[in-house]
């Protein structure tokens, strides 16, 4: 981990930790640590890091036990079965109150789901994995990777000028089935448009 760039943050990822493995992750050089299935409250006091905790549709009613902990900086919100790439009915979040701590979606995220992720649940992070492998599974898949930023991009932006900006329900990026297009006997133009290039912040600063 000491060779990798000082801006990529590292996650700690265990279920249930017992006390040693909390020393252990306390020593090893992680910025964060979610945490899946139970943790006493005695030991969630002893982990150095900030925390996320995660939860599944199985027992996401628990909630209301971490809500009011300042160790827990973050909830990450997964399928039944954590790590399984499947994609859990998200209706479910609506009655999760939302507040200062990070909301975080999981679960079966990919490229062509996740604007739509984006738009109906509007988390603060979407997490994928398995969603950006090469179809063998073995590693990362660097396109995947950038159509998926890409996608997650759009679907903030659009999000962003629909509350903001009266002009409408316009999208600043192309459907996922529509890639950009050239003009014939003309320079192949951006398909987004040139007042979409900046940042949100820029463009109502």
């Amino acid at each position: 981990m000491a060779e990798l760039d000082e801006n990529i943050k590292k996650v700690a990822v265990i279920v249930s930790p017992d006390e040693s493995e909390i020393q252990q992750i306390n020593g090893s050089g992680f910025d964060y640590v979610q945490i899946h299935g139970e943790i006493k409250d005695r030991l969630l006091e002893q982990i150095s890091k900030p925390v996320f905790k995660a939860f599944n549709i199985k027992d996401i009613k628990n909630i209301h036990k971490y809500q009011n902990n300042a160790k827990i900086v973050g909830y990450v919100f997964d399928a039944a079965a954590p790590g399984s790439g499947k994609v859990f009915d998200w209706s479910i979040l609506n009655d999760i109150k939302r507040d200062a701590k990070t909301f975080i979606l999981a679960g079966g995220l990919n490229d062509s789901n996740v604007r739509e992720a984006v738009k109906l649940v509007n988390p603060d992070v979407v997490d994928v994995s398995s969603g950006v492998e090469y179809d063998s599974g073995s590693g990362k898949d660097p396109e995947k990777i950038k159509q998926f930023i890409r996608h997650a991009v759009c679907a903030e932006r659009a999000r962003f000028i629909r509350f903001f900006s009266r002009r409408g329900t316009r999208s600043p990026c192309p459907a996922p089935s529509a890639p950009p297009r050239a003009t014939r006997g003309r320079a192949r133009r951006s398909a987004v448009p040139p007042e979409y290039r900046r940042s949100p912040a820029e463009r109502h600063s």
